[in-house]
Formats: C-alpha cells, sequence, structure tokens
C-alpha cells in the first residue's frame, strides 16, 4: 500500500446530462416486450441519461471541475484525476485535455482511471 503524505482532496463533483432515454422503450426496441420489462425491472432505472450528439465526457467534467474550482487558486492545484470508461481519445488524456481547459498549470499531474464503474473507488 502506498501511503501519500500531505495529499487532500477538496472537492469531488460529477456531472449528469439532461437529456433522457424511456429505458422500456428503447429495451423494447432491441428485445421485444417481454426482456424489456425484466431489464427495466432488474436494474430499476425507467429512464436514462444521455448526452447529446458529439458531447465528450470532458465536456460534461468541465462545468463540475469549474464549479468544484471556483475561488480556488490555479496554483494550489496538485493534480487531476479523471475517473471515465468513456474518454473521446486515447491520447492525450481525458484529464490532460480537461487540465488544460481549466487554465491549470503544466506542472500538475493529470491521468485517467479508465476502469468502468470500479474506477470510482479506485480513482
Amino acid at each position: 500500500m502506498v501511503k501519500l503524505e500531505g495529499v487532500k482532496f477538496e472537492a469531488v463533483y460529477g456531472c449528469v446530462p439532461s437529456g433522457r432515454v424511456d429505458n422500456l422503450a428503447a429495451c423494447t426496441k432491441l428485445f421485444g416486450p417481454k426482456k424489456a420489462e425484466a431489464v427495466v425491472k432488474a436494474t430499476g432505472f425507467a429512464t436514462r441519461a444521455v448526452a447529446a450528439a458529439g458531447t465528450t465526457v470532458v465536456d460534461l467534467a468541465l462545468p463540475a471541475a469549474r464549479a468544484a474550482l471556483a475561488g480556488v487558486d490555479p496554483a494550489t492545484v496538485g493534480g487531476v484525476v479523471f475517473v471515465s470508461f468513456s474518454a473521446p481519445d486515447r491520447f492525450p488524456a481525458a484529464a490532460i485535455t480537461a487540465q488544460h481547459a481549466l487554465g491549470l498549470p503544466s506542472s500538475v499531474f493529470a491521468f485517467d482511471v479508465d476502469m468502468a464503474c470500479s474506477g470510482y473507488p479506485y480513482g
């Protein structure tokens, strides 16, 4: 186990797109009504959030990151950890793209954690 001294998480923010899809209708088209009902029942999701075409996870993350950094001096930020399973590109990392868009100095470490759902506890 690695112990990091002097590291502090100030904030954790997220963003959910505003678009919605009816899960039963979408699953019915894919699987038929019987299986669709089973999927909705098993997942508990009547609707799903969807982003507009062309929207990337970085586009979604930036407003949340700006809210997290409101009133924070960029020079005091030590790192950007970007957790997603939907990075728009393999290179550069989404964290580096966000770091640049947020105006953070290049001395800030930035890396992606691409582990789907398990990325959140690990990231």
